[in-house]
């Protein structure tokens, strides 16, 4: 699953979370964030939203905003099992 969190500071990024077959534990967590747009001019900050994702066969489009005004997408591969 991916998720929208925030640092103390406030800053949101992107993350991953993975859980057991049944959703009762959670297996994986990413430690940092999985999408970081980078700087953004003032007064802006750098923040980003997951809104959506599509899944295609060989990839995961995940759309996002970023400082709440510029919408982009990152191409995720899955690992190979």
């Amino acid at each position: 699953m991916f998720y929208n969190g925030a640092d103390k500071e406030g800053c949101w990024k992107i993350g991953w979370i993975a859980f057991d077959e049944r959703y009762t534990r959670v297996v994986a967590r990413s430690d940092t964030p999985l999408v970081s747009p980078g700087p953004v001019d003032p007064p802006y900050r750098d923040i980003a939203f997951a809104s959506s994702l599509v899944e295609t066969a060989s990839a995961i489009w995940l759309y996002y905003s970023v400082a709440d005004m510029d919408d982009r997408r990152a191409t995720i591969q899955p690992p190979v099992r």
